[in-house]
């Protein structure tokens, strides 16, 4: 009934049916019909629609294993700019470009994660952009990542730069940063504050990254 009305061409807006259809078929366990519904969605030209369709296209992509067909669908969420654009597109297509080995174009997913506005997949954005830069050597860019995700209030982003600062013996620094990662809410994150405040407090910091 849903295929047909949003086929019909006497919708206004049939990403909208579209849509609703997806969900209905994930939810049975009809994956192949969600995709499907998925990509008219995508590519209906709506407005508002077409481009969350496409982010939830690469999630069901990535579910598959088809990390290619999800990156193109989240290109095609990201493509154009913002506003538009779920902050989720932009922050999944940077993991499978760092997964990839595409540095650059992972460090521009994560700064359009990072430049959407939202706290939750900015924080999380830096957090990976950080470890991404960590890696590389660059230890002042990556420590303004870190920074940027501790002050949108991800714990992660607190373990991280107090990790670095305490590789730099810049105890003091860590011990700050770790402290407002014990005092965050993230239950996981808290308990490895109060472990690295333990090592700290021996003069013997860690260096592990945290994955957001």
């Amino acid at each position: 009934m849903y295929q047909d009305a949003a086929g019909s061409g006497q919708l206004a807006r049939p990403a909208v049916v579209l849509t609703k259809l997806a969900v209905v078929c994930h939810e049975i366990g009809d994956h192949d019909g969600a995709r499907a519904a998925l990509r008219q969605a995508m590519n209906s030209g709506d407005p508002e629609l077409a481009r969350p369709a496409a982010s939830l296209l690469g999630d069901q992509l990535r579910q598959q294993g088809d990390n290619d067909g999800a990156k193109a669908a989240y290109q095609r969420a990201v493509d154009g700019g913002r506003p538009g654009y779920p902050p989720t597109a932009a922050f999944n297509l940077g993991r499978i470009l760092e997964e990839q080995r595409d540095t650059p174009g992972a460090r521009a997913a994560y700064q359009e994660a990072i430049d959407s506005g939202n706290p939750r997949q900015a924080g999380r954005a830096a957090v990976n952009l950080g470890n991404l830069l960590k890696r590389r050597g660059e230890e002042a860019d990556a420590e303004q990542a870190y920074r940027l995700a501790a002050d949108l209030g991800n714990a992660k982003g607190s373990l991280n730069l107090g990790a670095l600062y305490a590789g730099q013996g810049r105890l003091d620094e860590a011990g700050a940063a770790f402290q407002a990662a014990a005092d965050s809410d993230d239950p996981e994150a808290r308990q490895m504050a109060d472990r690295r405040l333990a090592v700290l407090a021996e003069r013997a910091g860690g260096t592990g990254l945290t994955s957001s």
